[in-house]
């Protein structure tokens, strides 16, 4: 990570490949801050602000287990008439899912098939997130709580009937 980030900095002449690597590169660390930076550093040199580079930003955010900023993205990518591509929903209906934020997911999931965009991949993922939650269910409850972040049983129901997972959204009416 920092040879690649060195290597930026070296180079005489940055192109938007240039700058899109170095998003890139700081997505898979996680490093959100710096990419943010680096997103400017590329809007000040007048490129084009494009999928790619909205898309790295979001999976920054993602892998720095920030979702609410990875929204903010959406939203800024959005407002600058960027549409989002099925990888875009999918990091960021991933990081919901594991951060337990399963009424944003199911918005996404939403705004995917409402656009016509490919969603059975993400069962299968999602299907893996949820039994990763659910062997540390104790942890990620307590964790949530003390972060405010969980959503209500409800939203996790809904979320559980649209993987296809058995779930307690109709026990209730009995």
């Amino acid at each position: 990570l920092e040879s690649a980030l060195a290597l930026f900095r070296r180079a005489g002449r940055v192109d938007a490949s240039m700058h899109r690597a170095r998003l890139a590169v700081l997505a898979r660390g996680g490093l959100s801050a710096q990419a943010e930076g680096a997103m400017r550093d590329m809007a000040a040199a007048g490129f084009v602000l494009d999928l790619r580079a909205y898309g790295a930003l979001v999976d920054a955010h993602c892998t720095a287990n920030d979702v609410e900023a990875a929204i903010d993205v959406l939203a800024r990518a959005r407002a600058a008439g960027v549409q989002p591509d099925e990888g875009m929903f999918g990091a960021l209906v991933d990081a919901c899912a594991r951060s337990g934020s399963f009424s944003t997911a199911m918005g996404l999931i939403e705004e995917m098939e409402a656009q016509r965009l490919p969603v059975e991949a993400l069962r299968e993922s999602c299907r893996e997130v949820l039994s990763e939650r659910a062997r540390r269910a104790a942890d990620i409850e307590r964790d949530n709580l003390r972060e405010g972040v969980s959503d209500s049983p409800l939203w996790t129901e809904r979320f559980k009937f649209w993987l296809g997972l058995p779930n307690d959204l109709y026990a209730q009416d009995e």
